[in-house]
């Protein structure tokens, strides 16, 4: 019987997964922005007032996006100041950008934009510790000839100039990824999607005024305004309004490099256009090194996703053994912290329901970053995780190393449920006794965490408890009110009932922003003693 070709799972993407949407749709915008700047800079002579428009359109977009409901802006200041140096960033980007657009060629911004990842992984080596394989070293090298071979050919001055602005342009565009990296992965800020792009933008708009105001104030009275230039920069404010959701998406779902490999790979549809609609003049010599520029873009991509599903498989292994170790050293079973998972107590944990521990050590982590951890637990493929299956995963995460094939929690075979006899390998061992639903205490998680990471974690919860206290506040009604109904009899509330509490005060929480509350105010059941004081901050007294 022949045997069907099918690629392995790790390589079969889907729409849905949120990686891939991501790239598409950047892709897209940054293919459609990339020519309406060029057709509109070219015909408007005005590359300040262009950026001026696009921006102030965005933030438009987005206040309205925000009054109609479908993109909150929620942030404080404190999150603000930290993004601002990134809006600042991004205002030089735009700027040099569509500056280079005016002198340079598409095809030349195409080949010397391609050089721009030997700058970012030199600088993600130093500061996030990324490795530089083999495959990365030959491939940027290939894009670095084929860079030098294209340049050696004769440009004129213009053009030169247009290489000069590219070139800074790359420059900016790796120290805004690496600042972007640490902003949204390694110390997330606390600022919606469009938040970050209303902050960026309103930043960026006043940088422009202040360079219209000197010194571009000439492009106030040079500026060209004609039919196709006005239609090319109503294209190019849309695109502008669209990129910028775009690229915050690709910030969230991939690496600092990934996502400029993104970026270069869909320079070859721009560097069509410009060789078909714009003429842009190709020799032998630009030809080939445009060739090679391509290539080594695309080798260096492909190396790139080969590394990214290793690191991915490592991720989920350290993270397994993480979990493991903490249990160990807290003295808690397997069992334990599964029924405390379980909150709707039926045997099987969800996708949110295991996140929301695996978050706790790894809160940087991306949608498909959680997807992967999540299948690794999933072995049947069911959507939903039985416990011989989360028994079976933390075993083999914590199993080997060091102890000689022996595993370092209890060795027992996964009963039924949780609370089932558990059966010793050990021979002549007596049995354990049944296992209790205990809820696994914060303090023996929070000791595998990092203080910065704790201190983030509280100041988080703490501030989305100020904010429900404020709204309880407003309302005229007490905490008591919401939480009688819930657990009335018992005087406390489980975990269930306090996120149910949590999502009718504040529906748009964040999963890492849910976890941080019920960091805040206990893994276990919650007595209403304890309720009030933590939602009533000084806010309430006030009222």
């Amino acid at each position: 019987m022949a045997r069907r070709f099918s690629l392995p799972a790790t390589f079969s993407p889907t729409v849905d997964d949120p990686a891939v949407r991501a790239t598409t749709l950047y892709m897209i915008c940054s293919v459609g922005m990339v020519v309406a700047n060029k057709e509109a800079a070219t015909r408007l002579q005005a590359g300040t007032i262009l950026l001026a428009m696009q921006q102030l359109a965005t933030i438009l977009v987005a206040c309205v996006l925000h009054i109609l409901g479908s993109k909150e802006i929620r942030g404080n200041m404190h999150e603000v100041i930290r993004w601002s140096p990134i809006a600042v960033l991004s205002g030089l980007i735009l700027w040099t950008g569509m500056q280079a657009l005016m002198y340079a060629s598409l095809s030349t911004l195409t080949v010397i934009r391609n050089a721009s990842p030997l700058i970012l992984l030199g600088a993600e080596r130093l500061m996030f510790g990324v490795p530089i394989t083999k495959d990365a070293i030959i491939s940027l090298s290939t894009i670095l000839i084929g860079v030098v071979i294209y340049c050696s050919d004769d440009i004129s001055t213009k053009e030169a100039l247009g290489i000069f602005l590219v070139v800074l342009d790359a420059a900016f565009v790796c120290l805004d990824r690496l600042a972007q990296r640490y902003l949204l992965q390694e110390m997330p800020v606390s600022l919606s999607s469009s938040a970050l792009v209303l902050v960026s933008n309103a930043v960026g708009l006043l940088f422009s005024f202040a360079l219209l105001f000197y010194p571009m104030h000439t492009e106030l009275h040079e500026v060209e305004w004609t039919p196709a230039g006005i239609s090319w920069s109503i294209a190019s404010c849309i695109g502008g309004a669209a990129i910028a959701y775009a690229g915050i998406g690709l910030s969230r779902n991939l690496s600092a490099t990934a996502a400029l490999v993104v970026t270069n790979i869909d320079k070859v549809l721009v560097l069509c256009y410009g060789v078909m609609m714009l003429g842009d003049h190709f020799d032998s010599t630009k030809l080939c090194g445009c060739t090679f520029a391509l290539v080594g873009g695309t080798w260096h991509a492909w190396g790139r996703l080969r590394a990214g599903e290793e690191k991915k498989q490592e991720l989920k292994t350290e993270i397994i053994q993480r979990l493991a170790n903490s249990l160990r050293r807290g003295g808690y079973r397997p069992q334990d912290l599964f029924s405390k998972l379980d909150a709707d107590g039926s045997g099987r944990l969800s996708r949110q329901e295991l996140l929301s521990i695996v978050l706790r050590f790894e809160p940087g982590l991306t949608p498909t970053e959680q997807d992967a951890i999540f299948q690794r637990f999933d072995a049947d493929n069911s959507g939903c995780i039985s416990w011989a299956e989360f028994w079976n995963t933390i075993q083999g995460g914590n199993s080997t190393a060091g102890t000689g094939g022996q595993l370092s929690l209890p060795q027992t075979l996964p009963p039924t449920t949780p609370g089932a006899l558990l059966a010793p390998l050990q021979p002549g061992l007596a049995p354990l006794a049944p296992a209790q639903t205990v809820g696994v205490q914060a303090g023996a998680l929070e000791r595998t965490l990092h203080p910065q990471e704790l201190q983030h974690q509280r100041a988080t919860a703490e501030e989305v408890i100020r904010r429900i206290a404020a709204a309880i506040a407003r309302s005229g009604r007490r905490p008591h009110d919401f939480i009688t109904r819930l657990d009335a009899r018992a005087s406390t509330l489980s975990r269930s009932e306090v996120e149910q509490t949590l999502f009718r005060l504040e529906p748009s929480l964040s999963g890492y922003e849910r976890e941080a509350v019920l960091v805040r105010l206990g893994l276990d059941r919650l007595f209403f003693s304890n309720f009030w004081p933590l939602r009533a901050p000084a806010c309430f007294t006030r009222v």
